[in-house]
């Protein structure tokens, strides 16, 4: 656990050492880094150029807090969700009660999940060089 409301900010530049590079996975290996075995193995995976064990952790970062977070427009700059959710009530609630942008990628019926990620990552590209957070 990583205290702390800069604690999201803090991993990333203590992995990738900066927004942009956390885009596109790109560990910086300069980066010395220390800690329990559990994060020396993820840091060897985000290290790892091969694509043979890679799995989805490398393109996500969790955080276990010890304090409930607030989903508001303070903490949350926008939300991505496929067009199949973009009427639904949480998504409703999220643009209307809390003032959280909602953004939406076109999905594809013959396409399988996988394949859409590449829509979903552009689509947060997009809104994060709106913001300012990568170039």
């Amino acid at each position: 656990m990583i205290p702390g409301d800069d604690a999201p900010r803090r991993l990333i530049c203590g992995v990738y050492g900066s927004n942009e590079a956390y885009w596109i996975a790109q560990v910086d290996e300069s980066i010395p880094f220390q800690g329990p075995v559990e994060a020396r193995a993820l840091m060897d995976m985000y290290r790892d150029p091969g694509v043979e064990q890679a799995d989805d952790r490398r393109h996500a970062i969790e955080l276990a807090v010890a304090v409930p977070l607030a989903i508001n427009r303070e903490c949350v700059r926008a939300v991505v969700v496929p067009d199949s959710l973009a009427a639904d009530e949480f998504a409703r609630d999220l643009r209307y009660n809390q003032n959280i942008p909602i953004f939406v990628y076109r999905t594809y019926p013959k396409k399988r999940i996988s394949e859409h990620r590449v829509l979903i990552e552009e689509k947060v590209r997009e809104i994060e060089a709106g913001f300012g957070g990568i170039k």
